[in-house]
């Protein structure tokens, strides 16, 4: 047990002072995925479709990102350190479907959500580690996967903080979210008898509650990874300006659709969730525009996309627009944020985006939009932009 612990801290000490760039752990995690959703596909006998590989892939994101935070906030280390040591255990992943390929001897196993019907179900799930069934919901190489991952988060809190205790109430806390992740089709159903709410046809509910669970998480971890003074310039006073403008002109659009379009959308499970979704959405843009440069145009082009694409073609196209409007402004070549009366422009079109943004995300037709409001849209954007740009020009000690 020694030289395990031992060879343990070695091999976390390594991960940690590893010098590559946090954007380099994002993309290994993408290529371990990768890799689990092969094997898992042959594992399972799954036809490969994109809707399985969104669904999974943001599944186990949710899990990854559960494991980072919670273990920052039990081992009081540092976020890179934790993120590195975290993506790259998550190749443990890799071993659940090889176990249950191996044991099957070649057949199918079922890896799925939980099989709960009762209370007394949960917690017996909850004690077993998934249930009597170990070919299907937690198959024997998903059970060996959590309890792996498990004495590792034990171990690895213990020795950052040199607490027993600690460690097993950071431990349990991690082992439930684990478990309620196996739970996520009971949670829907629960959220749709709240609001009454029925399945359709093509449903992306699943999806979508995945994404909106990777939200907060994914601000929090953020947050971390973000110097403060970076922080601080996020929050000043034309940030929290044009952050109100982009609402308010998204809001218009929403109300243009209701007022015209409200036939073409209705609440359901999938809709539901694209509220947080488009909130995301713009947050990414508004990091984007405060240039932190965390995450390059080409991240958050595919994150914003991804978002957008779930929603609807129609969100992806006038996604596309406003981040096209963000590069133009912040970026080289052009960077037309540095130029007097390019950037008031830009900005102006960006912000009428924001307008079609909230028009067709209820259903309204892009061309369909009110052209004399559009263009009031536009001009009176370009007139407080250009106020803006004069102030901050004149106000160099202003953010």
């Amino acid at each position: 047990m020694k030289k395990l612990n031992s060879f343990f801290k070695i091999a976390v000490q390594t991960l940690e002072t590893e010098r590559a760039p946090i954007s380099s752990y994002f993309l290994l995690y993408l290529a371990i995925l990768g890799i689990r959703l092969t094997l898992e596909f042959f594992s399972n006998q799954r036809l490969f479709r994109w809707e399985d590989a969104l669904h999974i892939g943001l599944w186990f994101t949710v899990i990854v990102q559960v494991f980072i935070v919670l273990l920052q906030a039990f081992s009081k280390e540092d976020m890179q350190r934790v993120v590195r040591t975290v993506v790259c255990s998550f190749s443990i992943a890799l071993t659940a479907p090889i176990i249950d390929l191996v044991v099957s001897q070649g057949h199918f196993s079922r890896m799925n959500y939980l099989s709960v019907q009762s209370f007394s179900d949960v917690v017996y799930s909850f004690f077993t580690i998934g249930g009597a069934s170990l070919t299907r919901g937690a198959t024997l190489g998903i059970r060996i996967e959590i309890v792996l991952l498990i004495l590792a988060s034990f171990n690895y809190i213990r020795i950052k903080q040199r607490s027993t205790s600690r460690a097993i109430l950071g431990t349990f806390i991690i082992y439930t979210f684990l478990f309620l992740s196996g739970l996520i089709p009971q949670i829907i159903l629960l959220i749709n008898s709240v609001f009454n709410l029925k399945f359709q046809t093509d449903d992306l509910s699943t999806i979508n509650f995945l994404l909106v669970l990777n939200i907060p998480l994914f601000i929090w971890i953020l947050q971390k990874l973000i110097p403060s003074r970076n922080l601080q310039n996020l929050f000043s006073w034309t940030r929290f300006l044009k952050l109100s403008i982009w609402v308010a002109i998204f809001v218009l659009g929403c109300y243009q659709a209701h007022l015209n379009y409200s036939q073409n959308w209705t609440l359901n499970p999938s809709t539901i969730f694209h509220f947080p979704l488009i909130f995301v959405a713009i947050l990414l843009l508004l990091f984007w525009d405060t240039q932190i440069t965390i995450f390059s145009p080409t991240q958050i082009l595919f994150g914003l996309l991804l978002l957008t694409l779930v929603c609807s073609f129609q969100l992806f196209f006038i996604g596309f627009l406003i981040w096209s409007c963000t590069f133009i402004l912040n970026n080289d070549p052009l960077k037309f944020k540095k130029l007097p009366l390019l950037n008031p422009l830009f900005s102006a079109i960006q912000t009428t985006a924001f307008t079609l943004f909230g028009f067709v995300f209820f259903g309204g037709p892009m061309i369909g939009f009110d052209s004399n409001l559009l263009l009031i849209v536009l001009l009176l954007s370009f007139s407080i932009y250009l106020l803006i740009d004069y102030r901050s020009n004149n106000a160099p000690h202003d953010n």
